[in-house]
Protein backbone atom coordinates (compact mmCIF):
# COMPACT_ATOMS: atom_id res chain seq x y z
CA UNK A 1 0.00 0.00 0.00
CA UNK A 2 1.60 3.25 -1.59
CA UNK A 3 1.96 6.57 0.96
CA UNK A 4 2.32 9.44 0.25
CA UNK A 5 3.36 12.40 2.59
CA UNK A 6 4.52 16.37 2.96
CA UNK A 7 8.44 16.75 3.29
CA UNK A 8 7.98 17.02 6.98
CA UNK A 9 7.31 13.61 7.47
CA UNK A 10 9.28 12.36 4.97
CA UNK A 11 11.91 10.97 6.83
CA UNK A 12 8.92 8.71 9.13
CA UNK A 13 7.00 7.37 5.99
CA UNK A 14 10.07 6.05 4.86
CA UNK A 15 10.92 4.20 7.88
CA UNK A 16 7.04 2.93 7.85
CA UNK A 17 7.63 1.81 4.51
CA UNK A 18 10.66 -0.22 4.93
CA UNK A 19 8.79 -2.11 8.11
CA UNK A 20 5.76 -2.84 5.87
CA UNK A 21 8.73 -4.29 3.34
CA UNK A 22 9.28 -6.81 6.25
CA UNK A 23 6.33 -7.83 7.11
CA UNK A 24 4.45 -11.08 5.68
CA UNK A 25 2.99 -10.51 2.08
CA UNK A 26 -0.35 -10.49 1.25
CA UNK A 27 -2.85 -9.67 -1.30
CA UNK A 28 -4.22 -5.84 -1.44
CA UNK A 29 -7.79 -4.65 -1.31
CA UNK A 30 -9.72 -5.02 -4.67
CA UNK A 31 -8.75 -1.47 -5.22
CA UNK A 32 -6.96 0.48 -3.25
CA UNK A 33 -7.61 4.01 -3.68
CA UNK A 34 -4.17 6.48 -3.84
CA UNK A 35 -3.52 7.13 0.15
CA UNK A 36 -4.36 10.26 1.43
CA UNK A 37 -1.44 12.34 3.45
CA UNK A 38 -0.92 11.74 6.41
CA UNK A 39 -3.19 13.93 7.71
CA UNK A 40 -2.93 16.05 10.81
CA UNK A 41 -6.43 16.59 10.91
CA UNK A 42 -7.74 19.43 12.70
CA UNK A 43 -6.27 22.09 14.94
CA UNK A 44 -4.49 20.43 18.06
CA UNK A 45 -5.23 16.89 16.79
CA UNK A 46 -2.18 14.67 18.39
CA UNK A 47 -2.10 12.12 16.06
CA UNK A 48 -1.40 11.96 12.05
CA UNK A 49 -3.94 9.67 10.08
CA UNK A 50 -3.82 8.04 6.33
CA UNK A 51 -6.94 6.20 5.48
CA UNK A 52 -7.24 3.39 2.22
CA UNK A 53 -10.45 1.60 1.01
CA UNK A 54 -12.08 -0.78 -0.79
CA UNK A 55 -13.70 1.49 -4.06
CA UNK A 56 -15.34 -1.95 -5.64
CA UNK A 57 -17.02 -4.44 -3.43
CA UNK A 58 -18.36 -7.80 -5.48
CA UNK A 59 -21.25 -8.51 -3.04
CA UNK A 60 -20.99 -11.72 -3.94
CA UNK A 61 -17.98 -12.48 -1.19
CA UNK A 62 -20.07 -10.60 1.39
CA UNK A 63 -19.04 -12.01 4.73
CA UNK A 64 -17.14 -14.68 3.14
CA UNK A 65 -13.31 -15.83 4.67
CA UNK A 66 -12.06 -14.18 1.38
CA UNK A 67 -11.70 -11.07 3.48
CA UNK A 68 -9.61 -12.99 5.84
CA UNK A 69 -7.94 -15.36 2.74
CA UNK A 70 -7.06 -12.53 0.74
CA UNK A 71 -6.53 -10.09 3.30
CA UNK A 72 -9.10 -7.20 2.00
CA UNK A 73 -10.87 -5.17 4.66
CA UNK A 74 -12.83 -2.35 4.20
CA UNK A 75 -11.07 0.19 5.46
CA UNK A 76 -7.07 0.10 6.59
CA UNK A 77 -6.28 2.81 9.15
CA UNK A 78 -2.08 3.76 9.31
CA UNK A 79 -1.83 6.07 12.60
CA UNK A 80 1.24 7.36 13.94
CA UNK A 81 1.34 8.92 17.41
CA UNK A 82 4.34 11.28 17.36
CA UNK A 83 3.95 12.57 20.57
CA UNK A 84 5.56 11.36 24.19
CA UNK A 85 2.31 9.97 25.41
CA UNK A 86 0.03 6.98 23.99
CA UNK A 87 -3.04 7.95 22.64
CA UNK A 88 -6.58 6.42 22.78
CA UNK A 89 -8.47 6.07 19.14
CA UNK A 90 -11.37 5.67 18.17
CA UNK A 91 -12.66 4.57 14.75
CA UNK A 92 -15.87 4.38 13.07
CA UNK A 93 -16.68 3.14 9.53
CA UNK A 94 -20.16 2.43 7.56
CA UNK A 95 -21.82 2.01 4.79
CA UNK A 96 -24.93 4.36 5.56
CA UNK A 97 -28.16 2.70 4.44
CA UNK A 98 -26.79 -0.45 3.85
CA UNK A 99 -24.82 -1.34 7.42
CA UNK A 100 -24.71 -0.08 10.98
CA UNK A 101 -21.70 1.26 12.28
CA UNK A 102 -18.83 -0.84 12.95
CA UNK A 103 -16.41 0.75 15.79
CA UNK A 104 -13.04 -0.12 17.33
CA UNK A 105 -11.18 1.79 19.99
CA UNK A 106 -7.05 1.19 19.97
CA UNK A 107 -4.02 2.65 21.96
CA UNK A 108 -1.15 3.84 19.95
CA UNK A 109 1.82 4.14 22.11
CA UNK A 110 4.18 6.98 22.27
CA UNK A 111 5.96 7.75 18.95
CA UNK A 112 4.51 5.19 16.82
CA UNK A 113 2.80 3.81 14.08
CA UNK A 114 0.28 1.44 13.87
CA UNK A 115 -2.05 -0.09 11.00
CA UNK A 116 -5.72 -0.70 11.83
CA UNK A 117 -7.93 -3.04 9.46
CA UNK A 118 -11.81 -2.65 10.13
CA UNK A 119 -14.46 -4.75 8.57
CA UNK A 120 -18.19 -3.65 8.67
CA UNK A 121 -20.93 -5.92 8.85
CA UNK A 122 -23.62 -5.30 5.77
CA UNK A 123 -27.40 -5.65 6.41
CA UNK A 124 -27.81 -8.92 4.34
CA UNK A 125 -31.34 -8.08 3.31
CA UNK A 126 -30.12 -4.59 1.76
CA UNK A 127 -27.63 -5.97 -0.35
CA UNK A 128 -29.80 -8.70 -1.64
CA UNK A 129 -31.97 -6.52 -3.40
CA UNK A 130 -29.14 -5.02 -5.22
CA UNK A 131 -29.71 -5.78 -8.87
CA UNK A 132 -27.08 -3.92 -11.04
CA UNK A 133 -23.93 -1.94 -9.98
CA UNK A 134 -24.78 0.40 -7.18
CA UNK A 135 -22.80 3.86 -6.24
CA UNK A 136 -22.71 3.72 -2.47
CA UNK A 137 -20.95 6.00 0.59
CA UNK A 138 -18.16 4.85 3.12
CA UNK A 139 -18.40 7.36 6.14
CA UNK A 140 -15.61 6.66 8.47
CA UNK A 141 -14.83 9.05 11.37
CA UNK A 142 -11.25 9.34 13.29
CA UNK A 143 -11.59 10.59 17.05
CA UNK A 144 -8.68 10.45 19.73
CA UNK A 145 -9.40 11.07 23.72
CA UNK A 146 -8.96 14.38 25.36
CA UNK A 147 -9.87 13.65 28.67
CA UNK A 148 -13.17 12.32 29.26
CA UNK A 149 -14.01 13.38 25.55
CA UNK A 150 -13.75 11.57 22.29
CA UNK A 151 -12.62 14.65 19.97
CA UNK A 152 -13.21 14.74 16.10
CA UNK A 153 -9.97 14.34 14.52
CA UNK A 154 -11.32 13.72 10.63
CA UNK A 155 -14.68 12.42 9.29
CA UNK A 156 -14.67 11.41 5.19
CA UNK A 157 -17.14 10.26 3.07
CA UNK A 158 -15.87 8.59 -0.22
CA UNK A 159 -18.16 6.92 -3.10
CA UNK A 160 -17.59 3.15 -3.53
CA UNK A 161 -19.22 0.61 -5.96
CA UNK A 162 -21.07 -2.17 -4.88
CA UNK A 163 -21.44 -4.85 -7.65
CA UNK A 164 -24.53 -7.40 -7.28
CA UNK A 165 -24.38 -10.97 -5.41
CA UNK A 166 -24.76 -12.83 -8.96
CA UNK A 167 -21.82 -10.76 -10.53
CA UNK A 168 -17.96 -11.81 -10.72
CA UNK A 169 -15.40 -9.73 -10.45
CA UNK A 170 -12.18 -11.45 -11.94
CA UNK A 171 -9.53 -9.44 -11.81
CA UNK A 172 -8.13 -5.86 -10.57
CA UNK A 173 -5.33 -3.17 -10.84
CA UNK A 174 -4.55 -0.90 -7.62
CA UNK A 175 -3.22 2.72 -8.01
CA UNK A 176 0.61 1.35 -8.26
CA UNK A 177 0.06 -1.61 -11.07
CA UNK A 178 -0.36 -4.64 -8.74
CA UNK A 179 -2.85 -7.06 -10.79
CA UNK A 180 -4.80 -8.92 -8.38
CA UNK A 181 -6.75 -12.19 -9.88
CA UNK A 182 -10.09 -13.35 -8.17
CA UNK A 183 -10.63 -16.39 -10.42
CA UNK A 184 -10.86 -18.53 -7.45
CA UNK A 185 -13.55 -16.94 -5.90
CA UNK A 186 -15.93 -18.54 -8.61
CA UNK A 187 -16.06 -21.63 -5.68
CA UNK A 188 -18.86 -19.25 -4.49
CA UNK A 189 -20.85 -20.03 -7.61
CA UNK A 190 -21.07 -23.71 -7.05
CA UNK A 191 -23.84 -24.74 -4.79
CA UNK A 192 -23.86 -28.24 -4.45
CA UNK A 193 -26.60 -28.43 -1.55
CA UNK A 194 -28.80 -26.76 -3.85
CA UNK A 195 -31.95 -28.18 -4.24
CA UNK A 196 -31.74 -28.19 -8.08
CA UNK A 197 -28.69 -30.05 -8.11
CA UNK A 198 -30.30 -32.39 -5.75
CA UNK A 199 -33.16 -32.60 -8.55
CA UNK A 200 -30.31 -32.85 -11.22
CA UNK A 201 -28.47 -35.98 -9.87
CA UNK A 202 -32.14 -38.00 -9.16
CA UNK A 203 -32.68 -37.99 -12.88
CA UNK A 204 -29.00 -38.57 -13.42
CA UNK A 205 -29.48 -42.10 -11.55
CA UNK A 206 -32.27 -42.85 -13.95
CA UNK A 207 -29.62 -41.96 -16.94
CA UNK A 208 -27.40 -44.53 -15.61
CA UNK A 209 -28.39 -47.96 -16.99
CA UNK A 210 -26.83 -50.41 -19.18
CA UNK A 211 -29.37 -49.38 -21.74
CA UNK A 212 -27.57 -46.12 -22.76
CA UNK A 213 -24.13 -47.83 -21.81
CA UNK A 214 -23.31 -51.23 -20.84
CA UNK A 215 -20.40 -50.24 -18.67
CA UNK A 216 -22.88 -49.17 -15.96
CA UNK A 217 -23.75 -52.81 -15.44
CA UNK A 218 -20.07 -54.04 -15.37
CA UNK A 219 -18.78 -50.98 -13.10
CA UNK A 220 -21.97 -51.81 -10.64
CA UNK A 221 -23.11 -48.44 -11.44
CA UNK A 222 -26.94 -49.10 -12.02
CA UNK A 223 -28.63 -45.99 -10.78
CA UNK A 224 -25.71 -45.43 -8.92
CA UNK A 225 -23.64 -42.07 -8.72
CA UNK A 226 -21.06 -42.92 -5.82
CA UNK A 227 -18.30 -40.87 -6.79
CA UNK A 228 -15.03 -42.41 -5.80
CA UNK A 229 -16.71 -45.15 -3.53
CA UNK A 230 -15.82 -48.66 -5.10
CA UNK A 231 -13.74 -47.24 -7.78
CA UNK A 232 -11.61 -49.87 -9.50
CA UNK A 233 -7.68 -49.55 -9.20
CA UNK A 234 -6.22 -49.49 -12.54
CA UNK A 235 -5.95 -45.96 -13.63
CA UNK A 236 -8.45 -46.84 -17.00
CA UNK A 237 -10.90 -48.81 -14.77
CA UNK A 238 -11.42 -45.62 -12.47
CA UNK A 239 -10.93 -43.40 -15.37
CA UNK A 240 -14.06 -45.08 -16.74
CA UNK A 241 -16.09 -45.06 -13.37
CA UNK A 242 -15.71 -41.32 -13.23
CA UNK A 243 -16.31 -41.16 -16.67
CA UNK A 244 -19.28 -43.05 -16.90
CA UNK A 245 -20.98 -40.92 -13.77
CA UNK A 246 -20.40 -37.39 -15.73
CA UNK A 247 -22.10 -39.13 -18.43
CA UNK A 248 -25.28 -39.80 -16.63
CA UNK A 249 -25.20 -35.68 -15.77
CA UNK A 250 -24.53 -34.92 -19.43
CA UNK A 251 -27.23 -36.64 -20.40
CA UNK A 252 -29.56 -35.77 -17.65
CA UNK A 253 -28.82 -32.38 -18.15
CA UNK A 254 -29.32 -33.34 -22.56
CA UNK A 255 -32.20 -35.19 -22.34
CA UNK A 256 -34.56 -34.28 -19.67
CA UNK A 257 -33.75 -30.30 -19.09
CA UNK A 258 -32.88 -30.14 -22.15
CA UNK A 259 -30.12 -27.40 -21.54
CA UNK A 260 -29.00 -25.56 -24.39
CA UNK A 261 -25.62 -23.39 -24.94
CA UNK A 262 -26.45 -19.72 -25.07
CA UNK A 263 -23.22 -17.95 -26.87
CA UNK A 264 -23.42 -14.77 -24.36
CA UNK A 265 -20.11 -12.45 -24.59
CA UNK A 266 -18.01 -13.70 -21.35
CA UNK A 267 -15.66 -10.50 -19.58
CA UNK A 268 -13.29 -12.32 -17.85
CA UNK A 269 -10.91 -9.47 -18.38
CA UNK A 270 -9.06 -6.56 -16.35
CA UNK A 271 -11.73 -4.94 -13.76
CA UNK A 272 -14.65 -6.45 -16.02
CA UNK A 273 -17.85 -7.85 -13.70
CA UNK A 274 -19.14 -11.05 -15.28
CA UNK A 275 -23.17 -12.14 -14.37
CA UNK A 276 -23.03 -16.24 -13.48
CA UNK A 277 -26.09 -18.11 -13.09
CA UNK A 278 -26.03 -20.63 -9.97
CA UNK A 279 -27.09 -23.76 -10.94
CA UNK A 280 -30.76 -23.53 -10.19
CA UNK A 281 -31.09 -20.75 -12.49
CA UNK A 282 -28.89 -22.42 -15.51
CA UNK A 283 -31.75 -25.53 -14.47
CA UNK A 284 -34.96 -23.62 -14.85
CA UNK A 285 -33.74 -21.49 -17.27
CA UNK A 286 -32.79 -24.07 -19.53
CA UNK A 287 -29.35 -22.49 -20.94
CA UNK A 288 -25.94 -21.76 -19.63
CA UNK A 289 -23.20 -20.01 -20.89
CA UNK A 290 -19.72 -21.37 -20.89
CA UNK A 291 -19.00 -19.80 -17.10
CA UNK A 292 -22.63 -21.04 -16.29
CA UNK A 293 -21.99 -24.67 -17.45
CA UNK A 294 -18.97 -25.10 -15.96
CA UNK A 295 -20.51 -24.24 -12.69
CA UNK A 296 -23.43 -26.08 -12.79
CA UNK A 297 -21.34 -29.62 -13.89
CA UNK A 298 -18.74 -28.16 -10.51
CA UNK A 299 -21.75 -28.05 -8.32
CA UNK A 300 -22.92 -31.84 -9.21
CA UNK A 301 -20.10 -33.17 -9.13
CA UNK A 302 -18.91 -32.22 -5.70
CA UNK A 303 -22.43 -32.95 -4.43
CA UNK A 304 -21.11 -36.59 -5.60
CA UNK A 305 -17.73 -36.58 -4.43
CA UNK A 306 -15.79 -36.06 -7.35
CA UNK A 307 -13.09 -33.53 -7.04
CA UNK A 308 -14.08 -30.78 -9.43
CA UNK A 309 -11.79 -27.89 -11.59
CA UNK A 310 -13.09 -24.87 -13.01
CA UNK A 311 -10.35 -24.15 -16.34
CA UNK A 312 -10.62 -20.47 -16.82
CA UNK A 313 -9.09 -19.04 -20.24
CA UNK A 314 -9.06 -15.19 -21.29
CA UNK A 315 -12.44 -16.30 -23.12
CA UNK A 316 -13.74 -19.60 -22.20
CA UNK A 317 -14.59 -21.90 -19.08
CA UNK A 318 -14.94 -25.30 -19.46
CA UNK A 319 -15.04 -28.59 -16.60
CA UNK A 320 -12.09 -30.90 -15.31
CA UNK A 321 -12.17 -33.30 -12.32
CA UNK A 322 -10.00 -36.24 -10.69
CA UNK A 323 -10.51 -39.55 -12.40
CA UNK A 324 -9.54 -40.83 -8.75
CA UNK A 325 -9.74 -39.57 -4.87
CA UNK A 326 -5.66 -39.57 -5.23
CA UNK A 327 -5.78 -37.47 -8.06
CA UNK A 328 -3.84 -39.68 -10.24
CA UNK A 329 -5.39 -38.14 -13.48
CA UNK A 330 -7.60 -35.61 -14.55
CA UNK A 331 -10.33 -35.74 -17.55
CA UNK A 332 -12.66 -32.83 -18.77
CA UNK A 333 -15.54 -31.85 -20.29
CA UNK A 334 -16.42 -29.08 -22.94
CA UNK A 335 -20.00 -28.56 -21.73
CA UNK A 336 -20.92 -26.29 -24.43
CA UNK A 337 -21.31 -28.74 -26.60
CA UNK A 338 -24.43 -30.32 -24.46
CA UNK A 339 -27.28 -28.90 -27.55
CA UNK A 340 -25.56 -30.82 -30.16
CA UNK A 341 -22.99 -33.23 -29.21
CA UNK A 342 -23.33 -36.54 -27.22
CA UNK A 343 -21.06 -37.14 -24.19
CA UNK A 344 -18.48 -38.62 -25.97
CA UNK A 345 -17.70 -35.84 -28.63
CA UNK A 346 -17.77 -32.98 -25.85
CA UNK A 347 -15.67 -35.12 -23.66
CA UNK A 348 -13.30 -35.42 -26.18
CA UNK A 349 -13.54 -31.61 -26.93
CA UNK A 350 -12.04 -31.34 -23.44
CA UNK A 351 -9.72 -33.95 -23.21
CA UNK A 352 -8.33 -31.77 -25.86
CA UNK A 353 -8.49 -28.56 -24.29
CA UNK A 354 -6.96 -30.00 -21.32
CA UNK A 355 -3.89 -31.60 -22.84
CA UNK A 356 -3.72 -28.31 -24.51
CA UNK A 357 -3.56 -26.05 -21.75
CA UNK A 358 -2.28 -28.03 -19.31
CA UNK A 359 1.09 -28.47 -21.48
CA UNK A 360 1.24 -24.97 -22.84
CA UNK A 361 3.23 -23.18 -19.59
CA UNK A 362 0.25 -20.79 -19.31
CA UNK A 363 -1.62 -22.81 -16.76
CA UNK A 364 -1.33 -21.69 -13.10
CA UNK A 365 -2.80 -23.31 -10.27
CA UNK A 366 -4.90 -20.32 -8.40
CA UNK A 367 -3.26 -20.09 -4.92
CA UNK A 368 -0.12 -20.76 -7.19
CA UNK A 369 -0.63 -17.35 -8.20
CA UNK A 370 -0.68 -15.51 -4.87
CA UNK A 371 2.78 -14.70 -5.27
CA UNK A 372 3.69 -13.86 -8.69
CA UNK A 373 3.92 -10.38 -9.86
CA UNK A 374 1.26 -10.59 -12.94
CA UNK A 375 1.55 -8.38 -16.05
CA UNK A 376 -1.23 -7.32 -17.95
CA UNK A 377 0.50 -9.47 -21.18
CA UNK A 378 0.74 -12.31 -18.45
CA UNK A 379 -2.26 -11.85 -17.45
CA UNK A 380 -4.44 -12.15 -20.78
CA UNK A 381 -2.30 -15.04 -21.40
CA UNK A 382 -2.90 -16.84 -18.44
CA UNK A 383 -5.15 -20.12 -18.27
CA UNK A 384 -6.34 -20.07 -14.37
CA UNK A 385 -6.94 -24.21 -13.30
CA UNK A 386 -9.29 -23.39 -9.80
CA UNK A 387 -9.55 -26.20 -7.58
CA UNK A 388 -12.55 -25.81 -5.75
CA UNK A 389 -11.68 -28.22 -2.95
CA UNK A 390 -9.13 -26.46 -1.81
CA UNK A 391 -10.74 -23.08 -2.11
CA UNK A 392 -13.48 -24.81 0.30
CA UNK A 393 -10.40 -25.95 2.74
CA UNK A 394 -10.01 -22.27 2.90
CA UNK A 395 -13.33 -21.02 3.97
CA UNK A 396 -15.06 -20.13 0.15
CA UNK A 397 -18.63 -21.42 1.23
CA UNK A 398 -20.80 -21.88 -1.59
CA UNK A 399 -23.69 -19.15 -2.25
CA UNK A 400 -26.35 -20.96 -0.92
CA UNK A 401 -25.38 -21.96 1.78
CA UNK A 402 -24.84 -18.20 3.09
CA UNK A 403 -28.02 -17.30 2.07
CA UNK A 404 -29.71 -19.96 4.37
CA UNK A 405 -27.34 -19.00 7.28
CA UNK A 406 -27.67 -15.34 6.87
CA UNK A 407 -24.04 -14.93 7.91
CA UNK A 408 -21.02 -17.09 7.42
CA UNK A 409 -20.37 -18.84 10.87
CA UNK A 410 -16.73 -18.09 10.91
CA UNK A 411 -17.63 -14.36 10.87
CA UNK A 412 -20.31 -14.08 13.75
CA UNK A 413 -20.08 -10.38 15.20
CA UNK A 414 -18.23 -11.86 17.94
CA UNK A 415 -15.79 -13.48 16.25
CA UNK A 416 -15.48 -10.90 13.63
CA UNK A 417 -14.28 -8.15 16.57
CA UNK A 418 -11.91 -10.20 17.56
CA UNK A 419 -10.29 -11.08 14.21
CA UNK A 420 -10.67 -7.20 13.86
CA UNK A 421 -8.31 -6.80 16.90
CA UNK A 422 -5.85 -9.40 15.64
CA UNK A 423 -5.40 -7.19 12.64
CA UNK A 424 -3.98 -4.38 14.32
CA UNK A 425 -0.17 -4.22 13.89
CA UNK A 426 2.22 -2.13 15.37
CA UNK A 427 4.78 -1.18 12.76
CA UNK A 428 7.21 0.53 15.19
CA UNK A 429 8.62 0.27 18.42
Amino acid sequence: MTLTTIPVYHIVVCWIVFSLSLTPCYLPALISEVSEELSPGYQNSPILVSVDYRSDYPLAWYNLRPTWFLNVSDVEYTIQNPTAVPVRVQLTSQYPGYSTPTINVITIDARSTSMFRQFIILDVERIQGIRTPTRANLYYTVEYRDDDSWILHEAQTKPVTFYPMDQMVWATEDSRGKITIYHGLIATFVTPQSRGVADLLAKAKERATSDSDERYGEYRLERRLPGYIGSPASCSGAKNYTNLQVKAIYNALKYDYNLSYVHAPVAFGMGNSQRVSIPDESLSSGSANCIDGAVLFASALERIGIRPYIIIRPDHAYIAWDIDSIGTEKDALETTRLSYQDFEDANEAGRENWEFDSSSGRMELYQNLFDMDISHGDYSETYVLVDIDWLRSQGITPMDKRSEEGVAPSLSPSNLTALAHNALISLMP
